[in-house]
């Protein structure tokens, strides 16, 4: 009797522990791509650009993008499925002698692309990798097929 509920009760949790991995192994996409800056802006070589995709639904969690290099490429990883605003803020860098007066001018660009105002919109699928270009001067996001 006793190696019957032993059985029973071993047989039950190993259920329960496949049924969570299966659930849990889908973190969700990593989207990746690149930013196209307005015609009229040009970072300096040690200045950044944040990128958050925040949930259209709502909630609290954002998935942010790294955003590294000339090119302005970015992955952002374990994005579940659904839509989503892309923000975007313009930093300077702190060290450099104009950095006041570029962090003025790049706080009243990027409020166009912060949270309240941002045109910027993508639906991520549930396809594992995809890529799309942010193209800030035209406030459209295009998916590279």
């Amino acid at each position: 009797m006793l190696t019957r509920r032993l059985s029973a009760f071993l047989l039950v949790a190993l259920l329960g522990l496949l049924a969570g991995c299966t659930g849990s192994s889908k973190k969700g996409a990593t989207v990746k791509g690149t930013i196209i800056l307005p015609k009229n802006v040009t970072l300096k070589e040690n200045e950044t650009i944040q990128l958050a995709f925040v949930p259209e639904a709502g909630g609290d969690k954002t998935y942010t993008g790294t955003v590294s290099g000339a090119e302005h490429a970015f992955t952002a990883r374990e994005v579940p499925p659904g839509k989503y605003k892309i923000t975007v803020k313009l930093d300077p860098y702190q060290g450099e002698q104009d950095s006041n007066k570029r962090a003025k001018e790049y706080e009243k660009l990027s409020a166009a692309w912060d949270k309240g105002h941002t045109p910027l919109s993508y639906e991520v699928t549930d396809a594992a990798t995809q890529e799309i270009t942010i193209d800030l001067g035209t406030g459209k996001v295009t998916k590279k097929e």
